[in-house]
């Protein structure tokens, strides 16, 4: 059989505790959001942060979800984070999902 409800709010307890306590260095202008398994295919984007546990800086994605600025959520419009396109045909992919420059966060995939 698997494992008890105990036994895995255990092991997460554990998962959680070990990657709360462990603060990794961030590469300067890493932030890259790629398409599907193609690594040479990616937007390059601003990196957002917010200070966590123990002061702790927290990066999280800058493409936020439907809706989640406009409404008046955390994070900035999904443009506004974009530095570059690896290429022209994943700007066209990117802009397909997620709008044109004018569009904030509702495209067809936000």
């Amino acid at each position: 059989g698997g494992a008890s409800r105990a036994q895995q709010d255990a092991y997460l307890g554990c998962v959680w505790g070990c990657f709360e306590a462990t603060t990794l260095e961030w590469a300067a202008g890493s932030q890259r959001v790629q398409l599907k398994d193609d690594r040479c295919a990616y937007v390059r984007m601003d990196a957002l942060e917010k200070e966590g546990k123990g002061g702790h800086a927290w990066r999280y994605t800058p493409l936020p979800d439907h809706l989640q600025v406009s409404n008046g959520g955390e994070g900035r419009c999904t443009w506004d984070s974009v530095k570059g396109f690896s290429g022209e045909a994943v700007k066209k992919k990117f802009t397909e999902s997620f709008g044109s420059k004018d569009v904030c966060d509702s495209g067809r995939d936000a």
